[in-house]
């Protein structure tokens, strides 16, 4: 029997990713001044291991009966008297991933009952639960409320539903009433942002984009007929007709085109703002 608890053992290792999770559930023990019978705790440990089948049974888990249990335990070695990392310790020496067991207790008038559950390959505590009632049957009642949640730690996390997500224009740009809700073929919603601008607000970017570029040029060519006007005011008798009439043209020409320049430019600032603030 030892040598069939070592294969077993080796077994779990090289192949335990691709096999099922073992769960052992302990018999029940309890504490001297709990007036149960040995029915009574048998009861109990079925019951839990009922309520683990119940839970795990769809995943991969297999549930190890009371004679696995007792035919993995090393020679000469009991369950009795074991809580805490001694539970651990059964647990690894029966090859279970995960191990669990119920004590009764007494508390005053009440009976109690604590079931702990633990994983044995790290020797990590993952829940209890606890229950009082004055008899056995009550605890029953009690622990099968609670046994669903203990037993639901083992089972693997669901990712979060994913939130529908909007499309990438500017959530300043969009008031909350501008949005849009329907439905996909999985009924998640899917929200759409509608602009209700009066004027598109792509037009509004366009307008201050050339507007901001316009008055930059006209400011540039603003320098350039200063320049061009200092140079003409500079020229003495020694330049020619044509050379002033030259440089003339060149004051009206870099005038003319900041003119332009401004009367596109600064409207186009003007409005685009305008639309910002109120549209």
């Amino acid at each position: 029997m030892k040598f069939l608890r070592i294969i077993l053992l080796t077994l779990c290792v090289f192949a335990g990713p691709a096999l099922a999770k073992y769960v052992a559930v302990l018999e029940t023990m309890s504490y001297p001044d709990a007036p149960v019978t040995p029915t009574e705790k048998l009861f109990i440990t079925d019951e839990l291991r009922s309520d683990a089948l119940a839970v795990l049974k769809d995943h991969d888990y297999d549930l190890m009966s009371s004679e696995n249990i007792r035919e993995m335990l090393p020679p000469g070695k009991t369950i009795e008297d074991c809580e805490g990392e001694c539970l651990v310790e059964t647990g690894r020496n029966i090859a279970a991933d995960y191990v669990v067991q119920g004590r009764v207790g007494r508390f005053g008038n009440e009976l109690t009952l604590t079931v702990e559950l633990y994983e044995t390959a790290t020797a990590k505590f993952l829940g209890s639960i606890t229950c009082k009632h004055e008899i056995i049957q009550g605890l029953r009642l009690e622990m099968k409320e609670k046994t669903q949640e203990l037993f639901s730690k083992l089972l693997p996390k669901e990712e979060p539903k994913k939130e529908a997500r909007a499309d990438s224009t500017s959530e300043k740009d969009i008031n909350l009433k501008d949005v849009d809700y329907s439905y996909d073929d999985d009924d998640d919603v899917v929200i759409t942002y509608v602009d209700e601008h009066i004027v598109p607000r792509w037009v509004t970017w366009t307008a201050l984009t050339l507007g901001v570029a316009a008055t930059w040029l006209g400011f540039m060519n603003n320098l350039d007929m200063e320049n061009a006007r200092n140079e003409y005011d500079n020229m003495g008798a020694g330049y020619s007709i044509e050379a002033f009439n030259d440089k003339w043209r060149d004051v009206e020409y870099c005038e003319k085109g900041r003119n332009i320049l401004y009367g596109i430019g600064i409207p186009l600032l003007v409005t685009s703002i305008i639309l910002f603030i109120f549209d």
